[in-house]
C-alpha cells in the first residue's frame, strides 16, 4: 500500500509530519483536548472532550485558525477551519478543512454559528447562540 491510500489520522500525522503541533484548548471553556496541525502537511485535527452535543438544524460549531501572515494585507486574520456537529457526549476527532494555506498560525477558536457556517463571525446576530466556545493559543 502507498502512504496515500491510508486515510489520515491525528497518530498517522504526528508520525509522518515534522513541523507537528500540539495546542492545548484553555480549559476555560470547560472541555479539554487539543488541536493537532501541520503546517507542512496543510492537515490537522481537532480533539475535543465535552464539548456540548448541537442539534444542526439550530446551530453548528466552526473552526477558526488565526493567522499573523493575513494581517500584512487583510484585517481579517481568521481562515475558516469548517464546520462540524457534535451528535454524542465523549471523545470527539474532527478533520481540520482550512479554507486557505495556512503560514503562521497563533490561534484556534471554535464557534457556534448558523447552520451551514459563516465567512465572518459575528457575534451581534445572536450573542446568546452563536458565541465563542473554546480557544487554542499558540505559546
Amino acid at each position: 500500500l502507498r502512504s496515500l491510500d491510508r486515510p489520515m489520522t491525528p497518530e498517522r500525522l504526528q508520525a509522518v509530519a515534522t513541523d507537528v503541533m500540539n495546542v492545548s484548548w484553555s480549559p476555560d471553556g470547560g472541555m479539554t483536548g487539543e488541536v493537532i496541525w501541520s503546517n507542512e502537511r496543510q492537515a490537522g485535527f481537532i480533539v475535543i472532550d465535552g464539548l456540548d452535543v448541537n442539534d444542526p438544524s439550530d446551530f453548528q460549531y466552526q473552526l477558526w485558525i488565526f493567522d499573523d501572515a493575513l494581517a500584512a494585507y487583510s484585517e481579517n486574520t481568521a481562515i475558516d477551519g469548517g464546520v462540524f456537529d457534535v451528535t454524542a457526549d465523549g471523545r470527539v476527532v474532527i478533520p481540520i478543512s482550512a479554507k486557505l494555506e495556512v503560514k503562521d498560525p497563533t490561534l484556534f477558536a471554535i464557534t457556534s454559528e448558523p447552520p451551514g457556517g459563516v465567512v465572518k463571525h459575528n457575534p451581534e446576530r445572536d450573542p446568546e447562540r452563536y458565541r465563542i466556545v473554546a480557544v487554542a493559543p499558540i505559546a
